[in-house]
């Protein structure tokens, strides 16, 4: 018996050929990808101004108890953080999900892309 091969040839890797497709896709979906990258980075931003609503700001006595207002902030800031490695590690998923449904073929709107 013989081994023989079956007749597929691989395709030539060519790097500008995968930067123009990164790119082709990324400009394809330009809106979705920015809205939703707006999107998970505003929710941080929002936790991290909570303390210094008008709210908290309208009684001048917590102004002058650095204490209180040191552990606000450390509190705001620790929920900011694990807020934000949650919201860049969907927006990386999200991300990559969309590019994956665009290169087979589909569409990646914003619906598809938090699918």
């Amino acid at each position: 018996m013989t081994d023989q091969t079956v007749g597929t040839i691989a395709p030539e890797f060519r790097i500008w050929r995968v930067i123009n497709r990164s790119f082709s896709v990324l400009f394809r979906n330009f809106v979705p990808f920015y809205l939703l990258a707006i999107l998970f980075s505003v929710l941080p931003m929002l936790l991290q101004a909570l303390p210094f609503l008008p709210e908290g700001l309208q009684h001048p006595e917590t102004l002058t108890d650095f204490s209180a207002l040191t552990a606000e902030i450390a509190i705001a800031v620790g929920l900011t953080v694990l807020v934000y490695l949650v919201c860049t590690s969907l927006l990386s998923a999200i991300l990559v999900y969309g590019t994956i449904v665009q290169l087979r073929g589909g569409h990646a709107g914003i619906m598809e892309c938090l699918r």
